[in-house]
């Protein structure tokens, strides 16, 4: 899991340089959901979590 954050930071970091800053957010917000949906899976009684997929 450590490694594919990783990998989505570099190829944010990436985008950024390239000045491609729209598919850098784009990355970005696509790695917290799939970040969100795996805690939720394993909290799945954390209401936070559950709240900010809403």
């Amino acid at each position: 899991m450590l490694t594919c954050s990783l990998k989505r930071l570099n190829l944010m970091s990436c985008y950024l340089k390239t000045k491609q800053c729209d598919e850098c957010i784009k990355e970005g917000t696509e790695g917290a959901v799939s970040d969100l949906t795996k805690a939720n899976e394993v909290s799945p009684d954390d209401e936070t979590i559950a709240d900010v997929l809403r």
